[in-house]
C-alpha cells in the first residue's frame, strides 16, 4: 500500500467526502490530475490544504515556496513547508524575490514577481496551482467594483489562466479550514494579512466583520450568480453569426442582442480600433429593436443599417444605394427598397406572406425581409 493510500485511509469519513467533491469538481473543470503539478506553497492554511488534497487525489506534486524577503516569519514558514514535503516524500524548493514594503503598489509588484518566478521554474508539461478559493474570488470581484469598469469582474478570478489553475474554487475558506482540521494538518498564519493598508486585506476585513455576519448566505448567492453569468457568457460566445461579404462591407444575421462577438464582428470593418464605442453600441441595441433603418455612425468610419434580423456594416469610403423607383429585376450588389405597396412590381410581384416569400426566393442566396413603414409593408432586399 502506498503512502497516499495509507494517509487517505486514515482520513475521517467527512474528509473523504470533501476529497471526493474536490476531485469531482476539478474533473468537471477539465483539470488533469495525471499531469505533473507545481503547488505555490506558502505554508499557510490554503496552500497546505491544497497540497494535501492533491496528494490524496493521487497527483504528482512538487512544492515551490517563495520568499518575498519582507517578513521575519518567512523562515518558520519555509521550515514548515520543507517538513511537510519531507513527510509526504515530495520535492520542494524555495525561491527568493527582492521586494520592499516601501515600494509603490507593493501588492501588485509582489504578485507579478511571484508569478514570474513560479512560471519561469515550470517544466514544459507542468501545471501551476495556487490556493485561491471562493472567498478570494468574491473579495476580488467586490474590490474591482470600486476600481474597474471591466465587463467580466462579476465572473471573479478565472479558474484557469494559461497553465495556472485554482483547484480550491471547489471550497470556501470555511470548508478548507474544516478539511484541514479533519485531516489534522499543520500550518502557519500570515499575520500580514491583517494589515489593512493593503487593499485586499481592507476588503477582507469588511467582508469578515460586516457582510458575512449580516448576510451569511452572501457567498452562496455570489456563486450562483457567477455560474449563471458564466453560462450566459458561454452561450453568447458560442453563437455563430452568418456573415455575407460585400464590396461595401458585410451583412450580419444577428440574434436580437448586442453581445461581444457581434461587437467584434462589426468593428472588424473599421479602419481603426481607436475611439469609444460604448454609447454607439447602446444606440445599436435600440436600433435593432425598432422599425428604424439607421444608419448609426461608428468609430473607424463605419456606418451600420438595421434590416430586421440583418445588419449592413458599411466600410469607410463606401455607401449603400436605396432605389425607390419601380424595378423589374433584382439590382446587382445594392439594396432594393420599395415604398410603393399598391403597385405590382419589383421581383414580379411583391409577396405578402412569409410562405410565399420563401417559395419565390428559395433560389436567391441573399436575405429578404419585410418591415413596416407609414405607407404599409416595405420590401427590403439585400
Amino acid at each position: 500500500m502506498s503512502l497516499r493510500e495509507i494517509k487517505q485511509k486514515q482520513l475521517p469519513q467527512k474528509a473523504k467526502q470533501m476529497l471526493a467533491h474536490f476531485i469531482r469538481f476539478n474533473k468537471e473543470m477539465n483539470f488533469d490530475f495525471s499531469a505533473p503539478i507545481v503547488v505555490a506553497c506558502s505554508g499557510g492554511l490554503d496552500s497546505i490544504a491544497l497540497t494535501h488534497l492533491l496528494l490524496m487525489a493521487g497527483a504528482n506534486v512538487r512544492l515551490i515556496h517563495v520568499d518575498h524577503g519582507t517578513r521575519e516569519e518567512i523562515r518558520a514558514e519555509r521550515h514548515l513547508v520543507r517538513n511537510f514535503a519531507h513527510k509526504y516524500q515530495i520535492p520542494m524548493k524555495s525561491l527568493k524575490v527582492e521586494l520592499s514594503l516601501n515600494d509603490g503598489n507593493f501588492e501588485a509588484q509582489a504578485r507579478k514577481l511571484r508569478y514570474d518566478i513560479l512560471k519561469n521554474d515550470l517544466e514544459n508539461d507542468e501545471l501551476l496551482v495556487t490556493g485561491h478559493h471562493l472567498d478570494d474570488c468574491f473579495e476580488w470581484s467586490l474590490l474591482q467594483q470600486f476600481k474597474s469598469q471591466g465587463k467580466d469582474i462579476d465572473l471573479g478570478i478565472p479558474y484557469r489562466n494559461g497553465r495556472v489553475y485554482r483547484p480550491l474554487f471547489a471550497f470556501s475558506k470555511k470548508h478548507i479550514l474544516k478539511y484541514a482540521k479533519l485531516a489534522k494538518l499543520t500550518w502557519l498564519e500570515d499575520y500580514s494579512n491583517e494589515d489593512i493598508r493593503f487593499e485586499r486585506n481592507h476588503i477582507r476585513k469588511i467582508v469578515k466583520e460586516s457582510i458575512s455576519s449580516r448576510w451569511p448566505g452572501y457567498l452562496k448567492h455570489y456563486c450562483e450568480r457567477m455560474n449563471r453569468m458564466k453560462k450566459i457568457k458561454e452561450g453568447l460566445e458560442d453563437k455563430n453569426y452568418k456573415i455575407i461579404k460585400r464590396k461595401w462591407g458585410i451583412l450580419i444575421k444577428h440574434h436580437g442582442c448586442v453581445d461581444e462577438n457581434l461587437k467584434k464582428t462589426i468593428l472588424s470593418q473599421a479602419s481603426t480600433t481607436r475611439g469609444k464605442t460604448y454609447k454607439q453600441f447602446n444606440e445599436l441595441e435600440g436600433l435593432i429593436n425598432s422599425p428604424r433603418l439607421g444608419p448609426l455612425d461608428f468609430s473607424g468610419g463605419i456606418r451600420v443599417y438595421a434590416f430586421g434580423p440583418y445588419l449592413a456594416v458599411v466600410k469607410k469610403g463606401c455607401k449603400l444605394e436605396f432605389l425607390n423607383n419601380k424595378t423589374t429585376q433584382i439590382p446587382e450588389g445594392v439594396p432594393f427598397l420599395s415604398n410603393n405597396t399598391n403597385a405590382k412590381h419589383s421581383l414580379k410581384k411583391t409577396p405578402l406572406e412569409n410562405s410565399t416569400l420563401r417559395k419565390i426566393f428559395s433560389e436567391i442566396k441573399q436575405p429578404v425581409h419585410y418591415s413596416w413603414r407609414k405607407a404599409g409593408k416595405v420590401l427590403v432586399w439585400l
